[in-house]
């Protein structure tokens, strides 16, 4: 039954759910730039009308912590609309600017409700609620949850660090270098860092004066399972670097482990100087390399054939099976790959970018003096890149010379 339209009364009546939603639709009403008779209307209204209602439920239910039902009852709804309500307005708060916008406004909602109770000579009384695991507390457990979420997103930024807000009480500030400036990232609640804390992601370093809150490794992992798309499974992108890649031009990126390439691991060490170990044409030329051994059906098959027809007797072996047009032309350069680099280099490239070896296996199974086959490879990736017309930087003149083509015994006019 819809409820009557909200009336001034006493001071003394402002602890009731009543008062609570009228200060909370007020408060939308002005934020949203429409009517308070638009929010409590029985039907849905206009788009914008709509969008201050589900914020008028947001503000009571959380700044107030009135349940869904007197939410509901308030605003004339039933629990799963006020409850969608909520979750959207939770949703939009991971924009920074929303996320401001409503932190200020819940702490003028507190305020201005301190004062109404100041006024009626009688301390404020928070809304009772039941201690038992009801549908209340696992709502309040879903916002802690996306709240969690949103400060470890945030944290996750390169030098992001998260410190106590000196403006919000019971708030955490993450700040994160943009352009040579620190500036506010996000806010969260105190709630969320302890929540992050009991389960591991977040710790907090140096002293009172100086603390400040960092991710740790488990919660830079959990990131990267939060951050898996649906096409990618959620484990593997939480320990393994799944990133999106173009192997040929002009083609759709494909999700590839950077993790499992040696290569990736060189590509990320320095030398002594600060420089990276390999160039980034050399870890092309080990790419392609990678691509021309898969396309050439030079590794192993594990399993069955199963490409072959049903009826047919090939799947246990690879007697008469056709190579196609596409493993015939990598074939054909990795041969002439092969016979630039020469054989002793063949053999490393063959092991590190093909099958995937570690540099620690190559010098065992080689003989090599520990820490040496990094080096080696170096030196072979160098002129892989050489053959394969790859380089970091261009050298020549800034110019090229001007010629003229013409019949034998051609003479310019003067």
């Amino acid at each position: 039954m819809p409820s009557a339209p909200f009336a001034p009364q006493p001071f003394t009546a402002i602890r009731s759910e009543r008062q609570f939603a009228g200060l909370c639709v007020g408060a939308a009403a002005a934020a949203a730039g429409v009517a308070a008779t638009e929010i409590t209307a029985p039907s849905r209204g206009r788009a914008r009308a709509a969008k201050a209602r589900q914020l008028a439920a947001y503000l009571l239910h959380v700044a107030f912590g009135a349940s869904l039902s007197s939410c509901g009852r308030a605003l004339a709804r039933d629990r799963a609309s006020i409850r969608h309500a909520c979750a959207k307005i939770e949703d939009a708060r991971d924009a920074i600017r929303v996320d401001l916008a409503l932190t200020h406004l819940e702490r003028a909602l507190l305020v201005q409700r301190d004062m109404l109770a100041a006024l009626a000579d009688g301390p404020y009384v928070h809304l009772q609620r039941r201690p038992t695991m009801t549908k209340r507390v696992r709502q309040t457990n879903e916002t802690t949850v996306r709240t969690t979420r949103r400060l470890l997103q945030a944290l996750n930024e390169p030098g992001a660090r998260g410190v106590r807000s000196a403006v919000q009480d019971q708030m955490i500030a993450v700040l994160a270098p943009r352009n040579g400036v620190t500036v506010v990232r996000a806010n969260a609640p105190v709630a969320a860092a302890e929540h992050a804390l009991t389960q591991g992601l977040v710790r907090w370093e140096g002293e009172n004066g100086a603390s400040r809150l960092e991710l740790t490794e488990a919660g830079r992992a959990h990131v990267r399972r939060l951050a898996a798309d649906s096409a990618s499974d959620g484990f593997r992108a939480q320990h393994s670097p799944i990133e999106p890649r173009c192997l040929d031009k002009g083609a759709a990126p494909v999700l590839c482990n950077e993790g499992e390439s040696p290569l990736a691991w060189l590509a990320r060490r320095k030398d002594r100087d600060g420089r990276p170990f390999l160039a980034p044409s050399q870890i092309e030329a080990g790419e392609r390399l990678r691509r021309d051994v898969t396309q050439a059906h030079m590794l192993q098959r594990v399993t069955a054939n199963w490409e072959a027809p049903i009826a047919s007797s090939r799947r246990a072996g690879e007697v008469g099976v056709h190579v196609s047009q596409i493993a015939i032309d990598a074939r054909r350069r990795l041969a002439r790959a092969f016979d630039v680099v020469g054989p002793d280099f063949a053999g490393l490239l063959t092991d590190v970018c093909g099958y995937l070896k570690g540099l620690e296996i190559v010098e065992a199974e080689r003989g090599w003096p520990p820490r040496s086959a990094k080096v080696v490879l170096r030196i072979a990736l160098a002129r892989l890149a050489l053959h394969y017309g790859l380089a970091s930087e261009a050298h020549g003149p800034a110019r090229a010379p001007m010629l003229h083509w013409g019949a034998q015994d051609y003479r310019p006019d003067i």
